[in-house]
């Protein structure tokens, strides 16, 4: 799932804040999944790959693939990405450098790299990706171009807006949310929108409008706008605490100083168009999930636990207590009390003036 997000498509892994739980190696793998980890990882492998059948390769590619996300789950990217390289090979040989095949497993590669800092190398496969799956609109369009240029590139603009009209792939979104979540940590906030924008659009034509994975794209571009909310507010606060440490000022600051406080309006009214937008559509992503998924599923959890943070950090402490304690009870019942998503509740419950729990 990414991103993101709660429940997200990002692979985005929790969009409520809160880090993905990470269970041992020892509690997830048997002894013999861990050697046969360590035969499939000794280098040199390509020879023998190049000589298998189709279908021996592409079992062979599966395993890989899901030994590699199980890798990333526990903390060992620097394993999943060797198994994901070996796998990319296989795929490359049997299917072609630019199959569906490959693109999927870049997929897969360009959100080990995000969760492992390696933010370049995350925007160069994940671009890779994303042509791959917009092949036919590039040769429709006959436009010149390559996975290196920026996003923001007009090439691309116009590829992503007809693609999203046109193609219907389900890991097309995928690949949008996890491009967005990467501009979005670079504060590219426009274009993290904008991908976030499309990634909703299209799931909304290939799912229709009440699908999970649509309130998944809906909860993503909230919790954007709620990043960008909390971001203003911030650094407002930190110019405040700034002012008043200054017990004399000269001309020059004055001015600066009266300058800042015209433009607090301004900030003021941005603020509260971010908060407006960011509610509207985790609200849509929480209706949605309790209609389809019901009121005591985790993802339903995640919502509010979005929500809350969002009324939280707009003041509105009494709304976001009553969500917070929604939230724990469900992750509670669902997943138990010591699990890690239903500690990070508690520890927002206990910014509480009355700490229920």
């Amino acid at each position: 799932a990414a991103g993101g997000g709660g429940g997200g498509s990002g692979g985005s892994g929790g969009r409520d804040g809160r880090r993905h739980h990470r269970p041992s190696p020892q509690a997830e793998m048997f002894p013999e999944d861990e050697h046969l980890l360590s035969l499939l990882c000794q280098p040199d492998q390509s020879a023998a790959d190049a000589k298998l059948g189709a279908q021996q390769g592409t079992v062979l590619a599966s395993l890989l693939l899901n030994l590699a996300t199980l890798c990333g789950h526990q903390s060992r990217p620097t394993v999943g990405l060797e198994l994901m390289e070996r796998a990319l090979k296989l795929q490359e040989h049997l299917h072609g450098a630019n199959s569906n095949q490959v693109a999927d497993i870049l997929l897969e590669m360009g959100w080990q790299f995000i969760t492992s800092k390696k933010q370049k190398r995350a925007g160069n496969v994940l671009k890779r990706a994303l042509l791959i799956k917009c092949a036919p609109v590039v040769a429709t369009l006959n436009v010149d171009i390559d996975f290196s240029m920026n996003l923001k590139s007009q090439q691309w603009q116009q590829i992503l807006e007809v693609a999203v009209r046109e193609i219907k792939d389900p890991k097309l979104p995928i690949a949008l949310n996890r491009l967005a979540v990467l501009e979005a940590s670079f504060h590219n906030y426009i274009l993290a929108e904008n991908l976030f924008f499309w990634s909703l659009r299209l799931r909304e034509r290939i799912y229709g409008l009440s699908h999970p994975l649509v309130a998944t794209a809906c909860g993503d571009l909230g919790s954007l706008y709620a990043r960008q909310a909390k971001t203003i507010v911030a650094d407002g606060e930190s110019k405040r605490a700034t002012d008043l440490r200054r017990l004399t000022c000269s001309r020059d600051e004055l001015v600066a100083l009266k300058a800042q406080q015209e433009n607090s309006g301004e900030c003021e009214r941005a603020q509260h168009c971010l908060t407006t937008k960011a509610e509207r559509y985790l609200q849509r992503a929480r209706e949605i999930r309790r209609v389809a998924l019901g009121d005591r599923h985790p993802f339903y959890a995640s919502s509010l636990f979005s929500l809350a943070d969002l009324k939280f950090n707009n003041g509105q402490v009494d709304e976001a207590m009553a969500l917070y304690q929604e939230c724990y009870d469900i992750r509670a019942e669902a997943l138990g009390p010591k699990a890690a998503q239903t500690q990070t509740v508690l520890g927002r419950l206990a910014r509480s003036p009355n700490k229920k729990r």
